[in-house]
């Protein structure tokens, strides 16, 4: 950010419950930038669609897990994209 003329307001980076940027995210957030966060279902990896935490919330408020997931990235990014793959 130092040697940037003009600041970016957004920047893309992969977040999802199991890779949460946390640092980044601070930074980002020091210089006012917004995180839009790509693959927030994190392509299906590590099991995220079957973790026990996230399937327990949703069960809670009657949700599926895509919906705990989307919820949280909404409320602590607020902009995201889902990417599609064409079977």
């Amino acid at each position: 950010m130092i040697l940037a003329r003009i600041r970016p307001m957004v920047n893309q980076i992969e977040t999802h419950p199991l890779n949460q940027q946390v640092v980044a995210k601070e930074y980002m957030d020091k210089y006012h930038v917004q995180i839009e966060t790509w693959t927030p279902f994190g392509e299906g990896r590590g099991g995220l669609f079957e973790n026990e935490v996230l399937k327990e919330i949703g069960a809670k408020y009657g949700k599926t897990t895509a919906q705990v997931i989307l919820l949280k990235v909404k409320v602590r990014i607020r902009i995201f994209i889902h990417e599609y793959k064409d079977l």
